[in-house]
């Protein structure tokens, strides 16, 4: 997982030109992101492209941590904070349930936690299981959540 400010996003650009497009797509929109309606904005096909959304966070004990095969995550608050808990897939407990159709799989996990807001963004990669949408407090509260969905396998 990496961790980071919107403004030092160029240094992740080395990750490849799909980790680029999705981080210059968030530069560049960042003051007009909430203008985008919540679903899929395609940036490059399927490859890169936006998940919007908008939701209140959940208590701690209704979150599930969750892994993905095929695509990595850029995952950025405009509006509001989160827990967001991390740990590595290979610590993870048993997988609890997979979709492979929607690219998920939720497991048993015991993750560490940072809270996410501003313009704190995090990439998560195939090897690495996060518990998103988090409430701080277990207080849950409304967010607007940028995730650029990068295809890292076919």
């Amino acid at each position: 997982m990496i961790i980071d400010r919107l403004k030092n996003a160029h240094l992740y650009y080395c990750l490849g030109e799909r980790f680029e497009k999705g981080l210059r797509f968030l530069q560049d929109n960042w003051n007009r992101i909430h203008e985008f309606e919540n679903g899929i904005h395609e940036i490059d096909g399927r490859d890169v492209y936006l998940l919007m959304r908008r939701y209140e966070t959940v208590k701690l004990m209704d979150a599930k941590t969750e892994a993905h095969k095929k695509y990595a995550d850029i995952q950025i608050l405009k509006e509001g904070r989160e827990r967001f808990g991390y740990q590595p897939l290979s610590k993870a407990g048993k997988m609890l349930e997979d979709y492979p159709e929607r690219d998920v799989s939720y497991y048993e996990a015991n993750p560490e936690f940072l809270t996410l807001q501003d313009d704190l963004f995090v990439i998560v990669l195939p090897e690495d299981a996060h518990c998103p949408d988090c409430a701080c407090n277990d207080v849950p509260e409304p967010v607007t959540k940028a995730v650029i969905k990068v295809r890292v396998t076919d």
